[in-house]
């Protein structure tokens, strides 16, 4: 949260083994992340929609990120 953002996403309940990726909507990988970060920085991200990408060695969950 929030979604949408302008600046950072805050996760909760995310295992802090994950490995965390956001994905714009032509499939490709925009930004990864260390395992264990809980404040994504957007700012820098053009305005849209992305997917993050949340995955934990045999799982891999997608969810929607809009940023302004």
């Amino acid at each position: 949260m929030p979604n949408p953002a302008k600046d950072v996403v805050t996760l909760n309940g995310v295992n802090p083994s994950a490995s965390l990726a956001l994905i714009d909507m032509t499939g490709r990988t925009v930004r990864e992340f260390a395992q264990g970060t809980t404040v994504l920085t957007v700012s820098d991200l053009i305005p849209g929609t992305y997917l993050l990408s949340v995955g934990d060695g045999v799982n891999i969950d997608l969810k929607k990120i809009m940023v302004q």
